[in-house]
């Protein structure tokens, strides 16, 4: 027996050193005993265990499960495992696996059961930890903007994120465990040859932003660059990668745009100054080891602003598109024309035989120009000035030969626009003397320089001063006085004459205002406008401004404007012209006869007064042609209410000529040159005299300074 007594607790003490609980229950479900482990998990002692029910030592909810569980094991002899939740001693709640077995005699007969407690507690915590950690990589993975793929060895897809399957055009569970080969192909960007995805190739090795395109089974195609990182054990071998795709079309073709934008002209889509001299440059680079010719041109249309200042920029820009259209169907397939801003357009022309197939590209180009614009009701014509220089004549580089076409084009408009100049060296000393210009013409305006002069204008009847005209002239500190030719050109060209125009308005009025204060009669005052004064916006609300200041009626000024600005666009003339006279504003054409006007636009225009240009004038008395010219317009006015000025009157035959022929007022040296405001008061208090004589007769002072306007 102690044989027997001494095996028992041996048994029971190896049971005891077990970590896991143990327990032993009867075929009624009494414990019979346990291990120390059981008792210290119940925290009681073991022979407090011993005889007791599961209903004395758990809750009863629990209680009830437990005891299920081994009256089920207790009736179906056997093995039984299941996981349930167990709240131990310290009020700890344990995830535990019980393993138990039933004990049978030799017979067959069930004596109880034995249960092993298995706490996997902490193995759940870490199995929950690594789910929830898998869902905020998965989450995290979705949420960034690249694809990530996930390879085995054999190049099948283990994981992807959203990003990856919208990127191959499938759903994720219809690629995983499929081969990435079967899904896409990369195309390498040297040998422009498909990438097979093959094991020990490169997905064996790290990539790093390597770019190049990929193609999906459907055909799409797409910019990407993808990097790569080999999943490697411990001993270095791999067990898969990971493959990051990033797509970048938009990127390229962002930047293919911004490309675009950097060589091209987003409004016409002609290639800009910065491409140009790329092309220009290209082009000497070839022509000087083979001494060939090559040709720029620089244009600048004539009148532009004037569209734009009659119908607005959005027409204009409809122009310059279709001027870039007609330029461009000028050209051969080598050159190149180019919009360098506004409006100011350059051509090149790479090797070039000679200079006559400059002179014809320039003819071609004056041609495809001349035709008429229709916008809106209105026409135009806009014209170019072209200026050309060509290698290796005028330059050696690319620089100085757009530099020289520059200035050519400038000299076609000191010339009066619409035709071509080559260059030559002697128009950089003019150009430079433009700037000068340009800039001490600013400074005039600025400092208040200029000053008006008068010439009367005699009515031949009475031989009395019936109105006078308002002449500019700049009083330079150094240069003395300038006459209008000199600078009116330029101030028309640089829109400076807006400026100027306001203070010749400004300082005439203010002239009349005193004329009326000290008392001498009402007399019309003419002024001549430009075409942009005519066309300012604001044209109307300046003239009636300036009169408010000086408390003047409107009829005592009449603005002049030559034939030619009249007929540029008619619509926009008559409406002018009708709101002038609406205000009560005098209306005269001057240079009469020398802009082919049509004589129905003449009966419509709102005009008073019709000036004969004095070149009509010149050799009325002795040019049979010029005599019966000036005897029409004079019929031609009269007949239609108008007041005849003649222009230029120097001679006493010319004077005797027109009074003949019946015109009512003349306008000359022979009466009186242009005179500062001073001398004129005097020329017309001499002329109210009663006593006066006929001024119309008397000399010209051969002694004064010859002031044209």
């Amino acid at each position: 027996m102690a044989d027997v007594h001494n095996q028992a607790l041996f048994v029971e003490t190896i049971i005891d050193t077990i970590p896991n609980p143990i327990f032993y229950k009867d075929a009624d479900g009494i414990y019979v005993g346990c291990n120390q482990a059981f008792a210290a998990f119940h925290g009681l002692n073991k022979a407090d265990i011993i005889g007791k029910s599961v209903f004395e030592l758990a809750p009863m909810d629990l209680a009830e499960q437990y005891n299920a569980a081994d009256l089920e094991l207790l009736n179906n002899p056997g093995v039984q495992v299941y996981e349930t939740l167990v709240r131990a001693a310290d009020g700890s709640v344990k995830s535990i696996v019980f393993n138990k077995a039933t004990i049978q005699m030799s017979d067959g007969s069930v004596k109880g059961l034995v249960g092993v407690m298995l706490d996997i507690t902490q193995r759940k915590q870490v199995e929950q930890d690594l789910l929830e950690e898998k869902e905020r990589v998965q989450v995290t993975l979705n949420s960034i903007g690249d694809a990530v793929i996930s390879l085995a060895t054999d190049g099948k897809i283990t994981f992807l994120n959203q990003i990856a399957a919208a990127l191959i055009g499938c759903e994720a569970n219809e690629v995983l465990g499929r081969n990435l080969d079967d899904l896409v192909s990369f195309v390498d960007k040297t040998s422009d040859g498909k990438l097979q995805n093959q094991p020990r190739t490169w997905r064996e090795e790290d990539l790093i932003n390597e770019s190049t395109r990929m193609i999906r089974r459907d055909g799409r195609e797409f910019a990407v660059e993808r990097s790569l990182s080999a999943i490697r054990k411990q001993n270095g071998v791999s067990t898969g990668s990971v493959l990051v795709i990033r797509d970048i079309s938009e990127k390229n073709n962002l930047l293919q745009q911004i490309m675009y934008q950097a060589k091209y002209d987003s409004l016409t889509e002609l290639p800009n100054r910065y491409l140009l001299n790329e092309r220009l440059n290209a082009a000497l680079a070839e022509a000087k080891p083979k001494n060939h010719m090559v040709a720029v041109m620089f244009l600048d249309l004539d009148g532009f602003k004037l569209v734009n200042d009659t119908v607005g920029h959005t027409i204009g820009d409809i122009l310059l598109k279709g001027v870039a259209k007609r330029l461009g169907s000028c050209l051969s397939e080598n050159d190149t024309i180019g919009r360098l801003g506004g409006d100011e357009f350059a051509i090149l022309m790479p090797n070039v035989r000679d200079t006559q197939a400059i002179i014809e590209m320039a003819d071609k180009i004056n041609e495809a120009l001349k035709q008429p614009w229709l916008f809106e009701g209105h026409e135009f014509v806009v014209t170019a000035s072209i200026g050309i220089s060509v290698y290796p004549i005028d330059g050696s580089n690319g620089e100085i030969l757009m530099k020289h076409a520059d200035t050519a084009m400038y000299k076609v408009k000191e010339q009066g626009k619409n035709s071509y100049v080559f260059f030559s060296y002697y128009m950089d000393r003019k150009i430079m003397e433009r700037i000068q210009m340009e800039k001490s013409l600013r400074h005039a305006i600025k400092n208040e320089e200029f000053v008006v002069f008068y010439q009367p204008q005699v009515r031949l009847s009475t031989g009395k001063i019936t109105g006078v005209e308002a002449l500019v002239r700049w009083k330079h500190p150094k240069r003395g006085l300038i006459p209008p030719n000199d600078f009116i050109p330029l101030a028309e060209e640089t829109d400076l004459i807006i400026p100027l125009g306001d203070q010749v308005l400004r300082m005439v009025c203010e002239d009349v205002k005193r004329w009326h204060d000290d008392g001498f009669p009402s007399i019309r005052v003419t002024i001549n406008l430009s075409a942009k004064q005519f066309l300012q916006k604001d044209l109307l609300e300046n003239i009636c401004s300036i009169l408010e200041e000086f408390h003047l009626a409107p009829n005592t000024l009449e603005l002049e404007i030559t034939e030619s600005v009249a007929m540029r666009d008619v619509g926009l003339t008559l409406e002018l012209l009708h709101n002038l006279k609406a205000m009560g504003v005098g209306l005269a054409i001057d240079d009469f006869g020398t802009g082919y006007s049509s004589l129905n636009y003449l009966k419509r225009f709102p005009i008073s007064t019709i000036k004969i240009d004095k070149s009509f004038i010149d050799d009325v008395a002795t040019n049979l042609s010029d005599a019966a010219i000036v005897t029409g317009i004079i019929t031609l006015a009269q007949n239609l209410g108008l007041t005849v000025i003649a222009e230029g009157v120097e001679t006493e035959a010319q004077t005797s000529l027109l009074r003949d022929k019946r015109c009512d007022v003349i306008q000359g040296f022979l009466f009186s040159r242009p005179v500062p405001v001073e001398q004129f008061r005097t020329i017309w208090q001499e002329n109210l005299s009663p006593a006066a004589p006929d001024q119309s007769k008397q000399q010209v002072n051969t002694q004064q300074p010859c002031i044209m306007r």
